[in-house]
């Protein structure tokens, strides 16, 4: 092998370990930004990031409950995320990829103004699939319609219809 060739793979062997390291550090700084993003709280993480929270969706093939609230104001917050002291809740909530995002900020604005909400607090839920939107409600739960919304939408699909009593007949 020429003395010129041999020093060009070198140089190249060099290049690529020097790319590989680079990958390397970026993967990690990548893994740390997104654990960062998290808030673990009794078992249950909740993501601050809408679209980490979404890719985490489409790879568990769990719903996305996705919560746009201030955290400045009591008044405007989902109290159920809050208080977090309802096991029940807590069962069903570990169902979903979860997502709680401050409309505070310059990040939440925009997250809400996406998903067209103008009146806070806003909840959603999307399909397993990270494609739909299944459900979504702006304003307060009672403690008993959260665990009836968690339970409905908990596969990650439309609920199915209640049946009715009577067949329904059309007279036009």
């Amino acid at each position: 092998m020429s003395r010129v060739l041999r020093v060009f793979v070198v140089a190249m062997a060099v290049i690529v370990a020097g790319a590989q390291a680079a990958l390397a550090a970026e993967t990690r700084s990548l893994d740390a930004a997104i654990e960062s993003d998290r808030e673990s709280v009794q078992g249950l993480t909740w993501f601050s990031d809408y679209g980490a929270a979404l890719e985490a969706t489409k790879a568990a093939r769990k719903p996305l409950l996705v919560v746009l609230d201030d955290s400045s104001d009591r008044r405007l917050r989902v109290e159920q995320v809050s208080r977090r002291d309802d096991r029940g809740a807590d069962d069903l909530l570990a169902k979903y990829t979860l997502c709680h995002v401050d409309v505070t900020t310059a990040y939440g604005r925009e997250v809400a103004r996406r998903f067209r909400a103008r009146e806070f607090p806003s909840t959603a839920i999307i399909d397993r699939e990270g494609r739909t939107v299944i459900f979504s409600k702006a304003g307060h739960f009672s403690d008993e319609s959260w665990r009836a919304t968690l339970s409905g939408y908990r596969d990650g699909r439309w609920p199915a219809a209640a049946p009715r009593s009577q067949p329904v007949v059309c007279f036009t």
